[in-house]
């Protein structure tokens, strides 16, 4: 077989991988204060039986702590303001939601995981332009009044939440960030 074959071969392969990427539309289902929601399985990686994990001392807010995942440091984070419910407490009856994407992984507390279910495209309701605008992280909705399920863009959400923890992280008095100066003017050492 000569090197074009293989090379066309190769982007037909790469080409249909991307087509089955895009149309995975396995999602998990979860509730949360409430109210349903989904998010694709290429995000929602694990679910997790409630455990004990370590609080972070001044950690901004939204970031509750992290704990050990088969050797991996896995932060914790609250979804409630993201998801549009009213922030609840942690409560041992909660599970924890694995997300990913790329190199950011986070794990979530939500009221419990119903399934993992196929949901067509051709299913989601799309918002419009006003709804999605009050809510970014929306891709559409299924199903009607008390059965509706929010269908969420997991790259979106974990995002806007890695982006809104990591706002929340300041240097206190007396810290220094290399680049900067104290009250005086002065560079601190080594900078």
């Amino acid at each position: 077989m000569n090197a074009e074959k293989i090379e066309g071969q190769a982007r037909e392969e790469g080409r249909s991988r991307d087509a089955e990427v895009r149309l995975r539309s396995d999602y998990c289902v979860f509730a949360r204060g409430g109210a349903t929601f989904a998010i694709s399985t290429r995000v929602a990686r694990e679910v997790l039986d409630w455990r004990p994990f370590t609080p972070l001392p001044r950690a901004p807010e939204g970031l509750v702590g992290a704990f050990n995942l088969r050797g991996e440091v896995i932060p914790v984070a609250r979804l409630d303001r993201f998801l549009g419910v009213v922030e609840k407490p942690i409560e041992r009856s909660d599970a924890l939601l694995v997300l990913a994407d790329g190199e950011l992984t986070l794990a979530a507390f939500v009221d419990g995981v119903a399934a993992v279910r196929h949901i067509a495209p051709w299913e989601i309701q799309r918002p419009d332009l006003e709804e999605r605008q009050r809510n970014p992280l929306l891709r559409g909705t299924i199903g009607r009044d008390e059965q509706r399920t929010s269908i969420l863009d997991g790259e979106r959400l974990l995002a806007a939440v890695a982006a809104h923890v990591a706002s929340g992280f300041r240097p206190g008095p007396g810290v220094l960030i290399k680049g900067t100066r104290d009250r005086t003017g002065a560079a601190p050492e080594g900078c």
